[in-house]
């Protein structure tokens, strides 16, 4: 299997955890959540991860002290899109794949994530995103395919037409890109919706309106791309992680 470097998001405060520390840093299972993340990459066998930290950045580095992993500030939180675009200067002369990952979905499996990167080998694909099926999608950003089951578009819940929620395959939030690709499209997003956020979704629609492909990979174990929000959560994802 080709090599691959993982972008990991673990800027954000997280205000619904009621707690001055960073989100990624609560524990679960007496680890900090970002350490899950990284040491799944690392099984997985990435030859670098990047973490993007922005809120109480020495506390994230303070985590993974143990690890050898780069570090990339987010100033400001203005999207995903914004967070990923603060990899470029580690992602520049990359050549091969990115997997973005977030730090405070604790329990995705190595596995997972080089399944994920066969996907796009395989499919031949510019980039891969993971998804999943909800019978109640709620405010997930839905996948629109196309008639050859190809992902032409993420639409974010907030932005999405009637028919567009009525889709029931939903974002993970988990990407695999070609580096270049990846970077081309990062400098062609702009922040015009209604969030005024730089959003990383819209890279897929660039790719794919460049000519590009992006296959879809279905994760069947929901539990792997269960994020935090809530102290709450986070006690229940302890349990099932147990």
């Amino acid at each position: 299997m080709e090599t691959f470097r993982t972008v990991i998001m673990a800027a954000g405060k997280g205000t619904r955890m009621e707690s001055d520390l960073p989100k990624v840093a609560h524990k679960l299972n007496n680890k900090p959540m970002v350490t899950h993340v990284v040491e799944a990459s690392n099984k997985a066998g990435a030859d670098n991860n990047i973490i993007i930290v922005g809120y109480k950045k020495d506390v994230v580095k303070d985590c993974l002290s143990d690890h050898a992993v780069s570090f990339a500030v987010q100033e400001e939180q203005l999207g995903t899109g914004h967070a990923v675009m603060m990899a470029k200067e580690d992602l520049k002369d990359y050549v091969g794949t990115v997997i973005v990952l977030s730090g405070d979905v604790p329990l995705i499996k190595a596995e997972t994530i080089k399944n994920i990167i066969h996907a796009r080998i395989e499919n031949g694909a510019e980039a891969v995103v993971a998804t999943a099926i909800l019978d109640d999608a709620k405010s997930y950003g839905r996948i629109i395919r196309n008639d050859a089951d190809e992902i032409i578009k993420i639409v974010e819940a907030k932005d999405a037409s009637e028919a567009e929620l009525a889709v029931n395959e939903i974002n993970s939030g988990i990407y695999a890109f070609d580096c270049e690709k990846l970077i081309d499209a990062l400098d062609r997003i702009d922040s015009n919706n209604n969030q005024n956020e730089y959003y990383l979704t819209d890279t897929i629609k660039i790719i794919t309106d460049d000519g590009g492909k992006v296959a879809p990979f279905v994760i069947e174990d929901l539990n792997e791309i269960t994020g935090v929000n809530t102290v709450a959560e986070l006690k229940e994802l302890e349990k099932l992680a147990k």
